[in-house]
């Protein structure tokens, strides 16, 4: 399923990113930075990429077709 391919590449993106945000340590580990790193997470990738699969399996073949060439 689309949403759970997304959830799945989101969460190995964080994780792979996760240790640089170790090695600067007082910018990063702000608590009060948190919640807005999870709505620039959630509106700059998780939202759109999921939207994305939605309109994917909407969309007739032939449209597809032209919007990847």
């Amino acid at each position: 399923h689309g949403g759970t391919a997304t959830a799945i590449g989101m969460s190995f993106a964080a994780l792979v990113t996760l240790p640089f945000a170790f090695l600067d340590g007082s910018k990063f580990l702000n608590p009060s930075l948190l919640p807005m790193g999870f709505v620039v997470a959630l509106l700059s990738s998780a939202l759109p990429y999921s939207l994305e699969m939605y309109a994917l399996k909407k969309m007739p073949t032939q449209t597809f077709g032209i919007l990847m060439s």
